[in-house]
């Protein structure tokens, strides 16, 4: 038997992750985004291949997205060197266009082995 104006609607409990503003799994396409976007933190900030097995780093990537499988840094390596492939093409097609003579300049220290500091 129903009362007359009250209506009862049932809804699904929220999750902790749905009312802290997580998602609840990381969705393909953009795992396949973060791995770029990691791929590019190693390649242009110089960053050691050793970066993606920190804890702090695994921390902010599961804060981040979670659910995310961060490839190995095998498959970092591999990306690494289809990178560098791409940039010694590039640079050697630059070089190709611009001239046939390039000029190189260093500047080297005549000592080799560093100086020794000692206090005596």
């Amino acid at each position: 038997m129903s009362r007359p104006g009250l209506h009862v609607s049932w809804t699904k409990q929220r999750t902790l992750p749905s009312y802290l503003g997580k998602e609840a799994q990381c969705t393909p396409q953009k795992e396949a985004e973060l791995s770029k976007k990691i791929l590019r933190v190693i390649f242009k900030d110089m960053r050691p291949l050793s970066l993606i097995e920190g804890e702090a780093f695994r921390d902010l990537i599961e804060y981040a997205c979670p659910g995310f499988k961060c490839p190995s840094r095998w498959w970092f390596m591999k990306q690494l060197e289809k990178e560098y492939q791409c940039v010694l093409d590039d640079l050697k097609g630059n070089l190709k266009k611009r001239s046939s003579k390039i000029t190189l300049t260093t500047d080297a220290d005549a000592e080799v082995l560093p100086r020794r500091h000692t206090l005596e």
